[in-house]
Protein backbone atom coordinates (compact mmCIF):
# COMPACT_ATOMS: atom_id res chain seq x y z
CA UNK A 1 0.00 0.00 0.00
CA UNK A 2 1.33 3.41 -0.99
CA UNK A 3 0.38 6.15 1.44
CA UNK A 4 1.08 9.78 2.07
CA UNK A 5 1.98 10.21 5.76
CA UNK A 6 -0.18 13.32 6.19
CA UNK A 7 -3.20 11.93 4.34
CA UNK A 8 -6.17 11.09 6.59
CA UNK A 9 -7.58 8.64 4.05
CA UNK A 10 -4.25 6.81 3.95
CA UNK A 11 -4.23 6.58 7.74
CA UNK A 12 -7.78 5.21 7.77
CA UNK A 13 -6.83 2.56 5.21
CA UNK A 14 -3.85 1.51 7.31
CA UNK A 15 -6.02 1.30 10.42
CA UNK A 16 -8.48 -0.91 8.53
CA UNK A 17 -5.74 -3.24 7.27
CA UNK A 18 -4.19 -3.55 10.73
CA UNK A 19 -7.53 -4.03 12.50
CA UNK A 20 -8.48 -6.80 10.10
CA UNK A 21 -5.10 -8.54 10.12
CA UNK A 22 -4.47 -7.91 6.43
CA UNK A 23 -0.77 -8.34 5.66
CA UNK A 24 0.67 -5.40 3.75
CA UNK A 25 3.88 -3.68 2.81
CA UNK A 26 3.88 0.02 3.64
CA UNK A 27 5.42 2.41 1.15
CA UNK A 28 5.52 6.18 1.53
CA UNK A 29 4.76 8.24 -1.56
CA UNK A 30 7.23 10.79 -0.20
CA UNK A 31 10.05 8.26 -0.49
CA UNK A 32 9.09 6.38 -3.63
CA UNK A 33 6.51 6.70 -6.35
CA UNK A 34 4.85 3.61 -7.79
CA UNK A 35 6.47 2.26 -10.93
CA UNK A 36 4.76 3.05 -14.22
CA UNK A 37 3.79 -0.62 -14.48
CA UNK A 38 2.07 -0.40 -11.08
CA UNK A 39 0.16 2.69 -12.16
CA UNK A 40 -0.95 0.88 -15.32
CA UNK A 41 -2.24 -1.95 -13.10
CA UNK A 42 -4.21 0.55 -11.00
CA UNK A 43 -5.56 2.28 -14.07
CA UNK A 44 -6.60 -0.94 -15.77
CA UNK A 45 -8.05 -2.53 -12.64
CA UNK A 46 -10.02 0.39 -11.21
CA UNK A 47 -13.69 0.93 -11.84
CA UNK A 48 -13.91 4.54 -12.90
CA UNK A 49 -10.61 4.43 -14.79
CA UNK A 50 -8.52 7.57 -15.04
CA UNK A 51 -10.49 9.66 -12.57
CA UNK A 52 -10.03 6.96 -9.88
CA UNK A 53 -6.25 7.33 -10.26
CA UNK A 54 -6.28 11.13 -10.06
CA UNK A 55 -6.67 13.30 -6.98
CA UNK A 56 -9.42 15.57 -8.29
CA UNK A 57 -9.04 17.99 -5.37
CA UNK A 58 -5.33 18.61 -5.98
CA UNK A 59 -3.93 21.90 -7.17
CA UNK A 60 -2.26 20.12 -10.06
CA UNK A 61 -5.56 18.62 -11.24
CA UNK A 62 -7.05 22.10 -11.45
CA UNK A 63 -3.90 23.68 -12.90
CA UNK A 64 -3.79 21.17 -15.77
CA UNK A 65 -7.58 21.45 -16.30
CA UNK A 66 -7.85 17.67 -16.10
CA UNK A 67 -11.58 17.69 -15.48
CA UNK A 68 -11.92 18.50 -19.16
CA UNK A 69 -8.77 16.85 -20.56
CA UNK A 70 -8.28 13.60 -18.62
CA UNK A 71 -10.89 11.54 -20.41
CA UNK A 72 -9.37 12.44 -23.78
CA UNK A 73 -5.80 11.60 -22.77
CA UNK A 74 -4.13 8.29 -23.46
CA UNK A 75 -3.41 6.24 -20.32
CA UNK A 76 0.35 6.48 -20.92
CA UNK A 77 0.11 10.29 -21.08
CA UNK A 78 -1.81 10.36 -17.79
CA UNK A 79 0.81 8.17 -16.14
CA UNK A 80 3.65 10.33 -17.45
CA UNK A 81 1.89 13.41 -16.07
CA UNK A 82 1.41 11.71 -12.68
CA UNK A 83 5.07 10.68 -12.55
CA UNK A 84 6.10 14.30 -13.14
CA UNK A 85 3.44 15.65 -10.72
CA UNK A 86 2.93 13.15 -7.86
CA UNK A 87 0.35 15.39 -6.19
CA UNK A 88 -2.04 14.16 -8.89
CA UNK A 89 -2.18 10.67 -7.35
CA UNK A 90 -5.26 9.71 -5.41
CA UNK A 91 -4.19 8.14 -2.12
CA UNK A 92 -3.87 5.52 -0.81
CA UNK A 93 -2.88 3.14 -3.57
CA UNK A 94 -3.42 -0.51 -2.73
CA UNK A 95 -1.86 -3.09 -5.00
CA UNK A 96 -2.64 -6.77 -4.60
CA UNK A 97 -0.63 -9.75 -5.72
Amino acid sequence: IYVHPACATSQKALEFLRANGVPHELRSLRDRLPAKSELHRVLNGQAGGIRRLLNTSSKEYKRFNLKEKALEMAPAAIIDLVMANPGLLRRPILLGE
